[in-house]
């Protein structure tokens, strides 16, 4: 499977400003998940969510083919996501 070919996710989770200036697929407590989808040929990236820059997040997340959200930050509804379609 090339690069190409696999297609390009964004992993949606929370987190405030400096967390997505600095955001890695390292450096975060889905590391793992990144790792795995690497491994598949797929390129993964951090996308950090806050409500004062959905706009910039919105903008990310139109560029990829599929989008995975964390769950627990999905479900408890602390984020308002309809600001990004």
């Amino acid at each position: 499977m090339t690069d190409e070919h696999a297609g390009k996710v964004a992993i949606l989770y929370p987190g405030d400003h400096e967390t997505r200036q600095n955001a890695t697929a390292e450096n975060n407590r889905l590391a793992q998940v990144f790792q795995a989808l690497t491994n598949l040929g797929v390129h993964a990236e951090p996308a950090v969510y806050h409500d004062q820059f959905c706009e910039e997040v919105r903008r990310q997340l139109l560029r990829v083919d599929v989008v995975s959200g964390v769950a627990s930050f999905i479900v408890t509804g602390i984020y308002d996501l309809t600001n990004t379609d």
